[in-house]
């Protein structure tokens, strides 16, 4: 059986597999790190716009106490609400760019930056600063532009839709 190989390579000297998986590798990020990149960030923002509409739910409730989350899921929040939600990440995220870099940033877990920003944002007693996925100085930043961007709140209106107030 004849195997092709790389121009240069014969059967005498030919990659082992594990080098052979490597140059492909290194090949494969090459070609695709430019799109990945954009749909990084992409998904990034849709991981925490999820995480954080979650934890909005999760952590409130109606006149009764009954945790909105029994009540309502992410896809039950108003279309205007769901703009100013991916307002405010974006928001969020741009500050967060600004003061710690892309870099850094893109290293974080997209759920822990959404659960963390609503807790942080709206005072609940937890958040960045005492998440461990986080350094001392990056959860001060971040709690820092959490609460420069200030308390929101949800309901659940007589339309049966979550808004944000």
């Amino acid at each position: 059986m004849e195997i092709a190989y790389k121009e240069g390579y014969s059967d005498s000297n030919r990659p082992s597999w594990e080098d052979f998986i490597d140059e492909w590798y290194k090949e494969y990020k090459k070609h695709t790190a430019s799109k990945k990149s954009k749909k990084r960030t992409a998904s990034m923002e849709d991981d925490i716009l999820t995480s954080y509409l979650e934890t909005a739910l999760w952590s409130s409730t109606d006149d009764d106490d009954t945790p909105l989350d029994d009540l309502a899921s992410i896809n039950d929040f108003s279309e205007e609400s769901m703009k100013e939600s991916k307002k405010d990440i974006k928001k969020f995220l741009t500050m967060a760019k600004e003061k710690l870099g892309t870099v850094i940033l893109n290293k974080m877990d997209s759920g822990s930056l959404g659960h963390n920003f609503w807790l942080t944002r709206n005072g609940h007693g937890a958040g960045f600063w005492g998440d461990n996925d986080y350094t001392e100085e990056v959860g001060k930043v971040l709690t820092e532009i959490s609460d420069e961007l200030g308390n929101v709140d949800i309901y659940i209106g007589d339309d049966g839709e979550v808004h944000i107030i």
